[in-house]
């Protein structure tokens, strides 16, 4: 099934304080051959950033 093969490490890797975070998304093709495969990938980027500021975007489409 679905969901993340293996816990997440520690992403705040500066310590304490504000982070910013970018997520990448992709679409991978179905393989027939793998039912089981994922349909998705994820790239998260993050990085100490000083704004309190909170941003949603939606997905385009």
């Amino acid at each position: 099934g679905g969901g993340a093969a293996r816990p997440l490490p520690d992403l705040a890797v500066a310590g304490p304080g504000h982070y910013r975070l970018r997520i990448h998304t992709r679409a991978l093709p179905w393989d027939e051959n793998d039912p089981e495969a994922p349909l998705e990938e994820h790239l998260l980027v993050v990085y100490p950033g000083r704004s309190t500021d909170k941003v949603v975007h939606r997905p385009r489409g």
